[in-house]
């Protein structure tokens, strides 16, 4: 399951960066602009779901509520990424 929010991550995140490769060329097209707020609505949306499914993708994403959390998870070599 982890692995599957991972991929839509990770399939998101590619599509927002290649629409932002191709305004740094093109920073008046106006369908890449819409094209750009919807890539980055489904990337925020992957996040989120990741975030709550699996837990923080992004040390900004942990919760401080009077602890930091973010050590608490297995380390990859520790068996966190499997």
């Amino acid at each position: 399951m982890r692995n599957d929010y991972l991929h839509q991550v990770d399939m998101a995140g590619f599509v927002l960066d290649d629409i932002l490769l191709y305004l740094d060329t093109h920073p008046c097209d106006a369908d890449a602009l819409e094209y750009y707020q919807r890539a980055k609505e489904r990337y925020e949306e992957a996040v989120k779901a990741y975030t709550a499914q699996v837990g923080p993708l992004f040390m900004p994403l942990v919760p401080c509520a009077g602890t930091f959390s973010w050590v608490e998870d297995p380390w990859p070599w520790e068996g966190g990424c499997a």
